[in-house]
């Protein structure tokens, strides 16, 4: 009688390590396929509240633009930061926000987000010019250091840091990121007049930035005088 009772003990025993190795297999499943969804549910979240923002932000700018109280996109600005309550956050994804001008619409000031536009050229070429203007102020600054050609500069873009390396010849990345198995994400290079294989006809001064390429996942622009900007991103690519 002894032996049976302790054989149902450890038979009983050996269901509840069971039991409990099979609970914590399903609690790890469980988060496993919760991340992704909560992911998912969150960034659907982040942008109905950016559409919601921009939305009511440019409908402030019509109507203030109506009154005639804008006459240019830094009276857009201000206006937007006053009646939004700040600038920073109109997007709850920390998108940068972009005003884009347009005077032959009937809104001439829009708002932009550079990670919801629905135009995703569009979000690619603000982005991209964004991008480039931080580039080379921070190249300017780095300079005055001291150092006349840096390796890479670091920028923000989106609420992100987005490292952008210096390059000697052109990088030509045309189209987007997902086009090309050796690149991933967002990606930026610049090139330095006299640290760089490709001249161009318009004898810019030693030292300033005379290249750029930027690519996301779906669309690239590339930028040198006195081509200016091409690539997918504005529907025109150039042969070189």
């Amino acid at each position: 009688m002894d032996g049976s009772f302790n054989s149902k003990i450890r038979n009983i025993r050996g269901i509840s390590r069971l039991v409990f190795i099979l609970i914590i297999l399903v609690a790890v499943m469980l988060v496993v396929v919760s991340i992704p969804i909560y992911i998912y549910y969150r960034q659907q979240s982040e942008k109905i509240g950016c559409t919601q923002s921009l939305d009511s932000g440019t409908r402030q700018l019509y109507d203030a633009y109506l009154l005639g109280d804008i006459h240019s996109v830094e009276d857009a600005k201000k206006r937007i930061t006053h009646v939004m309550n700040g600038w920073e956050d109109l997007c709850p994804a920390y998108g940068d926000i972009y005003i884009v001008e347009d005077k032959n619409s009937e809104k001439p000031y829009r708002l932009v987000c550079g990670i919801h536009a629905e135009d995703r050229k569009e979000r690619t070429r603000l982005n991209a010019e964004n991008v480039f203007e931080q580039v080379r102020k921070r190249v300017k600054e780095l300079q005055a250091l001291g150092e006349k050609y840096p390796d890479a500069v670091t920028v923000k873009l989106n609420g992100k840091e987005l490292v952008v390396s210096r390059v000697k010849e052109m990088t030509n990345y045309k189209y987007g990121t997902d086009s090309n198995t050796e690149l991933k994400g967002t990606v930026a290079y610049f090139g330095i007049t006299g640290d760089f294989d490709f001249e161009n006809p318009t004898n810019q001064l030693e030292g300033s930035v005379c290249y750029f390429n930027f690519a996301d996942e779906e669309y690239a622009a590339i930028w040198y005088l006195p081509e200016g900007f091409w690539g997918s991103a504005y529907g025109r690519i150039v042969d070189n």
